[in-house]
């Protein structure tokens, strides 16, 4: 596995890039994440970070690799909504016609469905 010291590394990159995306500072965030999953590449919660600065700095193609990795590690189900609520961002971003933002839609009624159940 990862020493102590590479833990606390990758730890450290990734309090980094919270703070560069804290500052609107996104590509030194990718950067930061990028570095952790590095040390780190099973860390879904990294990903799915990247991912959120991708779609910050409009990469929404490459948010969508990000997104979908996360999704086939079995993600947590607060990340998996995280997650699918980010890919659904970047593909509407992407959509080029109806049939892509019915796509969208139907990705965002399945979080607010399981949103609205979890609550009850």
């Amino acid at each position: 596995m990862f020493s102590r010291d590479e833990k606390e590394d990758t730890e450290a990159l990734r309090t980094k890039g919270n703070n560069y995306m804290q500052d609107k500072q996104y590509l030194k965030a990718v950067d930061a994440y990028t570095k952790a999953i590095e040390q780190s590449p099973n860390n879904l919660v990294l990903l799915s970070n990247r991912a959120e600065a991708f779609i910050k700095l409009g990469y929404f193609n490459t948010a969508l690799l990000d997104c979908d990795e996360v999704l086939k590690g079995n993600p947590d189900a607060l990340l998996k909504q995280k997650t699918l609520y980010r890919k659904a961002r970047a593909l509407e971003q992407l959509a080029e016609n109806e049939e892509d933002l019915i796509k969208v839609k139907e990705i965002y009624d399945k979080l607010e469905t399981k949103i609205n159940t979890e609550s009850l």
